[in-house]
């Protein structure tokens, strides 16, 4: 309940066997023009081009994850199977099995099956965020929330559902958020120039020392020295100067982040505490008031 956003890293798809006992309700599908990919050829080295190439989308919808209901029957009919060899071909020792093997289960199944290995890792849902010197993790899709549901619902308790996940928990400021947007947009541009020219000043610098091969003789004239040591000192300035941008600007994020939190989270509370006060005094001004009144007539 209240899922907005999930985050699949690589789902696979899931489906019941043909004559399969078993009842499978989706819970996450798939768009309409989603395709599937054997999963070698995503194995090692990738490459999204030809990948993009040979996918062919289908019109239909695929399960990612599903809820498994009904009785099922035993893969084991005829007992426990042999163990096997390891890869030295010695037999694998597995302790007796002791208790009888069922031919059905005694009750009906009921689990949750997801396709997709990575539905809880961080670098998928959760991003890391500085408030008040600590990092703090602040979801970006739903992914804790549909398996708190998931564990809820297997529990047979739903009371809470409801409660949980109304929206994506990472609720960013909208103003914040154009500002960062502007202010990259500014530090790229201004990062693009200074690394142009930092670019530039490199080659030319190379150009001279390609052709005073032994710089450090005393056979490079006066001029082609003082010129390379100018444009060492321009190197190092640009790149200070990148170092100081970026600098600037995660300042400026972070400041302006914990001035919007501050109004957010301390100054509303002192507003209402403060009106509060106001109220009582006032509510305590008329009272006096009016005993007053009541005691003069």
């Amino acid at each position: 309940s209240g899922i907005d956003v999930i985050a699949l890293a690589s789902a696979g798809h899931i489906s019941l066997a043909n004559q399969s006992p078993l009842k499978m309700t989706p819970l996450l599908v798939s768009s309409p023009g989603a395709g599937l990919i054997d999963a070698k050829k995503v194995q090692g080295f990738r490459n999204p081009k030809k990948l993009l190439r040979e996918f062919q989308p289908q019109q239909k919808q695929f399960t990612l994850a599903g809820r498994m209901t009904g009785s099922v029957k035993t893969a084991f009919p005829k007992g426990v199977p042999s163990p096997g060899k390891d890869r030295d071909g010695k037999l694998i020792k597995l302790s007796a099995w002791d208790r009888p093997i069922l031919p059905n289960s005694k009750a009906p199944l009921d689990i949750i099956v997801v396709a997709d290995a990575d539905i809880l890792a961080d670098r998928f849902w959760v991003i890391m965020r500085d408030f008040a010197g600590q990092r703090v993790p602040v979801p970006t899709a739903n992914n804790g929330d549909f398996i708190l549901n998931c564990i809820e619902a297997l529990a047979g308790s739903s009371s809470l559902m409801e409660l949980r996940g109304r929206g994506s928990a990472s609720r960013p400021f909208k103003v914040l958020q154009d500002i960062q947007k502007k202010a990259s947009q500014q530090f790229e541009d201004k990062e693009r120039g200074l690394r142009q020219t930092l670019s530039k000043t490199e080659k030319k610098l190379q150009q001279l020392r390609r052709r005073n091969p032994q710089s450090s003789a005393k056979v490079v004239s006066e001029r082609d020295r003082r010129e390379m040591e100018k444009m060492q000192r321009e190197i190092l300035g640009f790149r200070s100067e990148l170092r100081k941008v970026r600098h600037s600007l995660t300042q400026d994020y972070q400041r302006l982040e914990m001035q919007l939190w501050f109004l957010n989270i301390t100054l509303v509370p002192l507003l209402l505490i403060v009106f509060s006060l106001g109220l009582s005094v006032i509510r305590i001004i008329k009272r006096k008031n009016h005993s007053f009144e009541t005691a003069s007539g």
